[in-house]
């Protein structure tokens, strides 16, 4: 039987269809995967190893499920900017609306030194939300623009959570999304510049690091003096009240 070009273009469909195919179930398993991910994220596990999830981006990540960052690392707070933060903190639990701010600092080996702080210029009205202003996008640019290579510069992307009820919220799958997003949709940021995450929240000063394939907390955060020595600890990524309490409700393990 003669092969006709009809029948070679039919052939041709059927490989490009299996390679499309393909190409759809690898992608739809690495979503699923991703998916099971972040619920996990934002779920208690049963000691019989059971996920309850709590669906929605807005679901609260469990600290317990966050990496550590390696032996020795730890985040460093000049006064004026530990001050700053405090205040922030304080204002949120005031008004109840969270509020966006940067860190502007450099690491030294595994300490990352913060001794600039910016908020938004217009303040916030958002109870839900902590945008960027236009005052807080320029200083980001302006940073991460003026940032050289080996300078081992170092910004982070913070804001404030406020109390509800008797209890505080801690990180989202959104605010951990905002990171991740954050890391790649500046490049001179990812060239020159590590990102790291920033949640005031409970009292507690949680910091975070996504390095491009996780995101991990960091156990240590300190406050130094202006000759560098270290005055205060502080405390990060304690229990959340909130959580603990509707953990409890639900007859939960682990907690």
């Amino acid at each position: 039987m003669a092969i006709t070009d009809d029948m070679l273009n039919k052939k041709l469909q059927r490989v490009i269809d299996d390679q499309r195919r393909a190409a759809l179930k690898q992608a739809l398993e690495r979503g699923q995967r991703e998916i099971v991910n972040r619920a996990k994220a934002s779920a208690h596990v049963r000691a019989d190893n059971r996920i309850i999830l709590r669906a929605g981006e807005n679901s609260v990540v469990d600290n317990r499920q966050l990496p550590h960052m390696p032996h020795g690392s730890r985040v460093v707070l000049s006064e004026n900017v530990y001050q700053t933060l405090k205040s922030i903190a304080d204002r949120t639990n005031q008004t109840r609306f969270e509020t966006p701010f940067i860190l502007m600092g450099h690491n030294e080996g595994q300490t990352v030194i913060f001794d600039k702080c910016e908020t938004n210029a217009t303040g916030n009205t958002d109870a839900y939300s902590a945008s960027f202003d236009r005052h807080l996008s320029r200083k980001v640019s302006e940073f991460s623009s003026n940032a050289k290579e080996g300078e081992h510069k170092v910004l982070a992307h913070g804001h404030s959570h406020a109390r509800i009820g008797n209890g505080y919220l801690n990180y989202s799958i959104a605010d951990i999304d905002a990171y991740i997003k954050m890391h790649y949709d500046f490049p001179n940021i990812k060239d020159k510049v590590d990102m790291v995450g920033c949640l005031l929240t409970g009292g507690n000063f949680n910091f975070v690091f996504f390095d491009g394939n996780d995101t991990y907390r960091f156990d240590n955060v300190q406050v130094c003096d202006q000759n560098g020595r270290i005055i205060n600890q502080l405390p990060c990524f304690g229990p959340d009240v909130m959580t603990l309490a509707r953990a409890r409700n639900m007859d939960l393990q682990n907690v």
